[in-house]
């Protein structure tokens, strides 16, 4: 990447930028982290007294990438993170679509095994010749992949931290990433004094880990009484989610997945029996003993389904560092973008993040982009034909900083 077409445009982003965009919650209290472009090198335990010297101190430097901590300390400043005298620790949720399978990772995503040397498309954790979790990933995010994210943000907002754990609507921070998801803020005392074997606790019960396996565990057991809808909380919601694909499924359906006929029909001679039952407070789940081995493929599905994948590690480490609202990502030339709950349904984050909205440049195509149709700002383009294309300078700087291009003429 030729730094020198790259750098000035950032240089003229922070330049102008006010420092209002920049009023982080204590913000005197916060570690910063600047990523250089030229030493490619993070500074860290930088600290500014307000969003005016933060705002001197990004123009002076001219950053990559821009983090803060997600703690708040007396003495930010210092080097040894014991003796900076941490007060206390945001609760911060990080949704990354890498971690979350989406269908269109099978057209634009691929991996290459370390272990054995095959390779392969689509999502995967491991190696589907020898099973080894080390592999080289190539991924892109395209449009449809950012909508899943965002129906996952809804989902840990609406479900968990609204009707779960009673948090209010102005205590909730939206921030899209700049790249590949969102970070969810929760701007609450009693939430901020959480230890680390409390936010455990709150992920296992996000993600659904031990739900997973409570509820296989006593489907070994031959034990068929769980809550039902009519309950509260993460068992109300699997009840229901059960009962949707109980509803939605028809006799031809259930065959398709395994389920032998007899079982089926047996099946749909007490459907609505079951749907009764999962209506109410305690529910029989003893209909599934008739399904068998299937049983246990579609509750770790409905469970898949009403948990959100979040990134435990920002979560639960105190020392987290995470993107300060209002940069740019350094690796898409996108805004970090805060959003309110309210906005986040027709947020658009290929329109709306977007900062450099004027001027065109050429682009050399070095590695293969995927043969998809990508929106971007206010246009649609056809990713595989874009080879020494003029392109708006946003979309030059988005493939340029995500390695997939070089910019060789600015128009």
């Amino acid at each position: 990447m030729d730094v020198s077409k790259v750098l000035p445009f950032f240089r003229l982003y922070y330049k102008n930028l006010n420092p209002e965009d920049l009023s982080i919650p204590q913000l005197d209290r916060r570690e910063f982290a600047l990523w250089d472009f030229l030493s490619n090198n993070m500074i860290r335990h930088l600290a500014f007294k307000n969003s005016v010297e933060l705002k001197e101190g990004l123009s002076k430097r001219t950053p990559r990438h821009v983090y803060y901590s997600v703690s708040t300390y007396e003495y930010p400043f210092l080097p040894d993170m014991e003796m900076k005298k941490m007060i206390s620790t945001n609760l911060v949720f990080d949704i990354d679509i890498d971690h979350v399978y989406t269908p269109c990772k099978e057209i634009h995503d691929s991996w290459l095994c370390r272990n054995c040397g095959n390779s392969g498309s689509g999502f995967t954790d491991s190696c589907k010749f020898c099973g080894s979790p080390s592999l080289d990933k190539l991924s892109f995010v395209c449009n449809e992949c950012l909508e899943v994210a965002k129906s996952e943000v809804l989902k840990l907002i609406e479900d968990f931290l609204f009707a779960d754990f009673g948090i209010k609507e102005d205590e909730v921070k939206i921030v899209f990433s700049g790249n590949r998801g969102y970070h969810v803020h929760v701007e609450n005392e009693e939430f901020s004094n959480l230890d680390s074997k409390a936010r455990n606790m709150m992920i296992d019960y996000i993600k659904g880990i031990t739900a997973r396996h409570y509820f296989l565990d006593f489907l070994k057991k031959q034990k068929y009484k769980f809550k039902g809808i009519a309950s509260s909380g993460y068992p109300s919601r699997l009840a229901e989610k059960i009962l949707e694909e109980l509803l939605a499924a028809n006799e031809h359906d259930l065959i398709k997945i395994g389920i032998s006929e007899i079982k089926v029909k047996d099946l749909m001679a007490i459907k609505e029996k079951i749907i009764q039952s999962l209506q109410g407070y305690s529910a029989d789940y003893g209909f599934l003993r008739s399904i068998g081995s299937k049983s246990k493929e579609i509750i770790t599905k409905a469970i898949s389904d009403i948990s959100v994948e979040i990134d435990e590690r920002v979560t639960v480490d105190n020392h987290r560092l995470i993107r300060m609202p209002n940069s740019i990502h350094g690796k898409t030339g996108l805004r970090v973008t805060p959003l309110g709950y309210n906005d986040l349904d027709n947020f658009d984050p290929f329109r709306d993040s977007v900062v450099f909205k004027e001027g065109y440049a050429r682009i050399k195509i070095k590695r293969k982009l995927p043969s998809i149709k990508f929106f971007f700002g206010d246009n649609e383009f056809f990713l595989g034909s874009l080879n020494e294309a003029k392109v708006p300078i946003a979309l030059a700087l988005y493939l340029t900083l995500n390695e997939y291009a070089d910019i060789y003429e600015l128009l």
